[in-house]
């Protein structure tokens, strides 16, 4: 009774289809590496510090073991309320590497500040390289910690970086940081750069987990062991690294460190805990962008030297190595879906609307998804999606210029860096941080501690800490799960929007008092090309004869017909019907009841036009008569003779029609 049922798909939704497919495999290929960090995100652990049961340390080295070297060419408010941060470390010493200029200035200020643990050096042009060389030079401690100079620590942040150096193979260690807003409420770029770091720290915690390594220990601050700093073949290459062989590299300090622990055998940690978390401020203007052109241009000349020239990360850190050429690739896709809008737009194609609703529903959808991280800890942070979406899909092309732009080696932000004859203007650098008091109340602190590999341990004895709690792992699972759903409701309201909007059914009257059928029996009048966009139907004319026309999708109106494709006698149950056989020729078949059955070919292939030839195929009294094609292209006609006491079936094949 009931035979198999083909839904009937809107044109312009196949039309589509080619273009959706792939894109959607290029955004699932993004998902799977996205959800691939996740999940070794939550199982990462940081290397917890060593006590004894009386609370002093257990570790090897301690907090006066370091030497602080921060070089700056700036003594504003951000810098005094770091010193003061730095010192409740503990630290052995704090060394404040400036220019000839500043010297006297910031000397003046530290001997305020505390005279016994500061000490001012100076170079004579500002230079952020040769300021850490001249610094490293006067270390006396085996670690040394650089900072920035506007870099917020926690109170025991040098005892949670320097946990992982009881290992003598450890050569330095990063640690999780957090975006601090230069006044009371963050700009837009700030909430940009507080996105991106969190995305940074979730990448950074996976590949620690993996391998190991890690991409890069940030300048912002990162603890080295002073023998790897104070090595003259280091500070050598160090001062006189250049892209190309011409163009001398002012930025990038932090990137060639960790290249040159990578291809020395030294180890690295990324120690990610809220005990071992820095607040660091970022450019709250258009300067941003400018900061983070830096950045990326550190980023392919570094990665590109790490993956095509030393290549030592291939086999000690493959991960690592990994997330390289992915920063290489995913521009890749944005250009995708950019060339693909393009295209349906100027094409004028007509599955425009299924090709762009579809693309940029997911675009925005999915970069909320990869948000939920940030937005779990900062839900305010919310109201900024619709500029983050914005931003994140025009970072690729900022990324392109950023790739055709590499002998530009200057800092962008920090004008009084980039020249070396140019005078200094603190107005540039200068920037207004909240009070320390109000920074490091124990609610701000615990409010403002991002979730990014956070690890929830309680005070460690002997290198021992108690069961991480699952709390982590429930947000993953939750996420995911919230990521499914959300995916799969998603794709079905792209289904349905693409069944639905903008393909109305339009009814256009073909002939009067006339029909395919007019009793209630089984009926196929119509046929879709899917290759050339059209669709061929055959009803009865006005003599009962079988007639046929053309509808072109692509043009929406009807181009060939009617035509009759052949006679028969006057009756209301000679029932057309119309088939596409493998050649694509059209097989028109029909009676005229209840004498003779019929079958016409036409003459084209893809095409009603032209005349037709026609077949009588037998005079076995047929009537109600139904051609089907196979898979293998056979094609069969059933039929009922006209005889009360026998309804035998008889069937014609193919290669008797088609002669």
């Amino acid at each position: 009774m009931f035979g198999n049922i083909e839904f009937i798909i809107p044109t312009s939704v196949r039309t589509a289809s080619p273009v959706l497919i792939p894109f959607g495999l290029v955004g699932l290929c993004r998902w799977g590496i996205y959800v691939f960090r996740l999940v070794f995100w939550a199982f990462y652990r940081p290397v917890y510090p060593k006590k004894f049961k009386d609370g002093s340390s257990a570790n090897i080295y301690k907090a006066s073991d370091v030497t602080i070297v921060v070089p700056t060419i700036d003594n504003g408010e951000e810098f005094i309320q770091a010193a003061k941060i730095w010192m409740k470390n503990k630290p052995f010493e704090i060394i404040i590497v400036t220019s000839d200029e500043m010297k006297d200035d910031l000397k003046k200020m530290t001997d305020r500040i505390d005279a016994s643990l500061f000490r001012v050096l100076s170079v004579k042009v500002p230079n952020k390289r040769a300021q850490m060389v001249e610094g490293a030079k006067n270390v006396t401690t085996s670690m040394i910690a650089f900072s920035d100079d506007d870099a917020i620590w926690t109170e025991n942040f040098l005892e949670w970086m320097l946990a992982p150096f009881d290992d003598d193979r450890m050569g330095g260690t990063g640690s999780r940081q957090e975006m601090m807003p230069v006044n009371r409420h963050p700009t837009f770029w700030e909430v940009i750069a507080d996105f991106r770091l969190t995305m940074r720290m979730i990448e950074a915690s996976s590949s620690t987990f993996l391998d190991g390594g890690i991409a890069c220990l940030s300048g912002r601050t990162a603890v080295y062991r002073t023998e790897i700093v104070q090595d003259p073949n280091f500070q050598e290459a160090f001062i006189n690294e250049k892209w190309l062989g011409k163009y001398r590299l002012h930025s990038g300090d932090d990137k060639f460190l960790t290249r040159w622990i990578v291809k020395h055998g030294w180890k690295m940690r990324f120690q990610n805990h809220k005990e071992c978390n820095l607040w660091t401020t970022f450019k709250d203007n258009r300067l941003f962008v400018k900061q983070v052109l830096r950045w990326t241009r550190n980023t392919w000349r570094s990665d590109f030297r790490s993956i095509f020239v030393d290549r030592v990360v291939w086999y000690r850190y493959p991960y690592v190595a990994l997330n390289m050429i992915d920063k290489f690739m995913n521009p890749l896709p944005i250009f995708f879906t950019f060339f693909v809008i393009c295209f349906n737009l100027f094409a004028g194609n007509s599955s425009v609307m299924y090709t762009l609703v579809p693309i940029v529903s997911w675009i925005f959808l999915s970069r909320i998804f990869r948000m939920i991280p940030h937005l779990a800890i900062k839900p305010h942070h919310i109201v900024y999606i619709p500029a983050l979406v914005g931003f994140q899909y025009l970072f690729p092309f900022l990324k392109l210029y950023a790739l055709c732009t590499l002998h530009i080696t200057d800092w962008g932000s920090r004008q009084s860096a980039d020249i070396e004859t140019e005078q200094i203007n603190e107005d540039d650098t200068a920037v207004n941080i909240q009070p320390l008091q109000d920074i490091f109340k124990d609610d701000q602190i615990e409010r403002n501690s991002s979730a990014c590999g956070e690890g929830e341990a309680e005070e460690v004895h002997n290198g021992e800490s108690e069961k991480p709690q699952q709390r982590r792992y429930a947000i993953l699972v939750g996420w995911v799960i919230l990521a499914c759903w959300a995916l799969c409701l998603s794709f079905l309201g792209i289904a349905i929007y693409q069944a639905i909007i903008d393909e109305h059914i339009q009814l256009t009257l073909v002939a009067t008092n006339r029909a395919i059928s007019s009793v209630a029996r089984a009926t196929g009048g119509g046929v879709h090309d899917r290759l050339y966009n059209k669709t061929f139907f055959t009803y009865a004319g006005d003599g009962m004869e079988p007639t046929v026309m053309e509808y072109d999708h692509g043009q929406n109106r009807f181009t060939v017909g009617p035509i009759g494709v052949g006679t028969t006698i006057p009756d209301f149950h000679n029932y057309p019907k119309i088939i596409m056989d493998d050649t694509g020729h059209l097989i028109a078949t029909w009676t005229d009841h209840p004498l003779s059955l019929y079958i016409a070919k036409s003459e084209q292939p893809h095409s009603a036009a032209g005349k037709w030839t026609t077949f009588k195929v037998n005079d076995d009294k047929p009537t109600y008569q139904c051609i089907l094609k196979t898979s293998k292209g056979h094609l069969y006609i059933f039929y009922r003779r006209n005889r009360v006491t026998d309804l035998t079936g008889k069937f014609c094949e193919e290669e008797r029609i088609c002669d």
